[in-house]
């Protein structure tokens, strides 16, 4: 570690490395000073100090009410330059991509049909994103047609990279793939490191999207249970010398169904545990950016190697329907890659730009900000609604972020009954057994979550919910043992 007194110097060579690297570009703005004393765990005043010592260099130079940006480049950088999308003509464009040569199902097989948990679109930024959309059609009229196969958009994966500081990951461009959606990324990561037949450690409660997708791909769920403070790792352990587990899929950040975010400290224990195993850990941090407080760093900020498959999405911050994607798989690149070109080729170039452009600045920052700030009351006013309205006997998650909260109900409750549940419009619940792989298992839990801020229909349909459980009786199958959230 620095001495105390050269803890700037660590920031200027963050700084610089990812000038080297291509991810941060003339004109384009510095994290801010708050930020990067958060991330690298240094005061303002020396976040501060090393801000004016790249200025000095004539490397970074203060806007009024703006902050810091890159305005020149060491001469070590300037062969990793290259075109933006500012640039003119269309060639500049097509000169920027990379080129290669190369229904929820129940335990007992009953398809469900579902509509999975999303933020109001009222929340998200549909204005901007429709008009930078319309504005590259008219300057750039050749996206429509056109597609990057492999990586993807170069300027797209610089983006996300220049954020991945705030991740606890330093990623270039070059280390990440861009895909149709966080699911993919999934898929793609259990393809790369599994085959069929192979066991994969998974947290119970799961995603039911995600125990789909194993199912798709012929893979065995093997469920650690989860508390509130994340994994157990106790039992994980066991899991693994127990049995021949190939790779481990965790969602460490705001997971799904309970909202968990893991402690720094036992992301570290987790990814040492698996490290020591030789086990690849598959992160699903599609809903990283929507924790209730500051951005948690990943569990991949941890690893000493690269085993780490880092998976995420904007789908939950800009909106599903641009089904938009990426991963950073280590040292699985070129296998991810050539799996991205034989499962679909490419994603939409148009897509690929609109988001690359939105999130140029800081208008994706303050959007986050706001967005969380919404879900964090939402989520309060349905929890709150839940002491309200259900028995005394339910006991609900206290989510760390996202927009979802599960419920443990009295166990003579059968909550897979609410599939013939109808006519709630803005609150929505999800029956227990669709987020594990055991027919037996969270039949008396419910994940809920709310479509549209808080309104008097909100609270209305959680007393009709509330009144519902109230009247539900068991069936003999009730009696078996369910589990729960520990």
């Amino acid at each position: 570690m620095a001495k105390q007194g050269n803890r700037y110097k660590v920031i200027v060579d963050l700084i610089l490395r990812m000038i080297d690297k291509g991810t941060l570009r003339i004109n384009d703005r510095l994290p801010s000073l708050r930020q990067i004393s958060r991330q690298e765990h240094v005061s303002i005043a020396t976040a501060l100090q090393a801000y004016r010592w790249l200025e000095d260099e004539g490397i970074a130079s203060p806007r009024a009410s703006s902050g810091y940006y890159v305005v020149g480049i060491t001469p070590r950088c300037e062969d990793h330059s290259c075109a933006s999308l500012s640039g003119s003509g269309d060639s500049a464009l097509r000169g920027d991509a990379d080129r290669t040569t190369v229904q929820p199902i129940r335990p007992s097989g009953e398809s469900l049909a579902f509509d999975p948990a999303a933020p109001s679109a009222g929340l998200l930024p549909r204005a901007r994103l429709s008009r930078i959309i319309g504005s590259l059609i008219r300057r750039h009229p050749f996206l429509v047609t056109e597609c990057y196969p492999g990586l993807g958009y170069s300027e797209l994966r610089r983006q996300i990279a220049r954020r991945s500081p705030e991740y606890g990951c330093r990623l270039s461009a070059q280390d990440i793939v861009i895909t149709n959606g966080g699911m993919e990324s999934v898929s793609l990561a259990l393809r790369a490191v599994t085959s069929a037949g192979d066991a994969v450690a998974v947290e119970s409660p799961c995603s039911f999207l995600t125990l789909h997708t194993l199912r798709q791909l012929a893979l065995e769920p093997v469920e650690i249970p989860v508390g509130h403070d994340g994994i157990c790792l106790d039992v994980l352990r066991d899991a693994l010398d127990g049995r021949a587990v190939k790779a481990a899929l965790f969602m460490t950040n705001c997971s799904i169904p309970t909202g968990y975010v893991m402690a720094e400290e036992r992301k570290r224990a987790l990814v040492a545990i698996l490290e020591e195993s030789g086990i690849p850990l598959i992160e699903n941090d599609a809903l990283g950016d929507l924790a209730h407080g500051e951005r948690p760093r990943t569990a991949s900020a941890f690893a000493r190697h690269e085993g780490v498959l880092l998976c995420s999405s904007f789908t939950k911050t800009l909106g599903a329907g641009l089904r938009l994607g990426w991963i950073a798989p280590g040292r699985y690149i070129n296998r991810i890659r050539d799996l991205k070109v034989a499962s679909n080729y490419a994603t939409t170039a148009l897509v690929q730009h609109a988001a690359a452009e939105y999130l140029q600045g800081s208008a994706y920052d303050r959007h986050c900000r706001s967005l969380r700030r919404a879900l964090k009351k939402q989520t309060r006013q349905l929890c709150d609604a839940v002491k309200r309205y259900f028995p005394d006997a339910c006991r609900a998650s206290e989510p760390a972020g996202g927009y979802s909260l599960w419920v443990e109900l009295p166990r003579n409750v059968d909550t897979d009954e609410f599939r013939s549940l109808d006519g709630l419009s803005r609150v929505r619940a999800l029956p227990g057994v669709l987020f594990t792989a055991s027919s037996a298992g969270f039949r008396n839990c419910v994940q809920l979550h709310c479509r549209e801020p808080w309104t008097p229909v909100s609270d209305s349909e959680m007393r009709h919910l509330g009144g519902r459980i109230r009247r539900l009786r068991a069936s003999p199958r009730d009696r078996l043992a369910c589990l729960s959230v520990p």
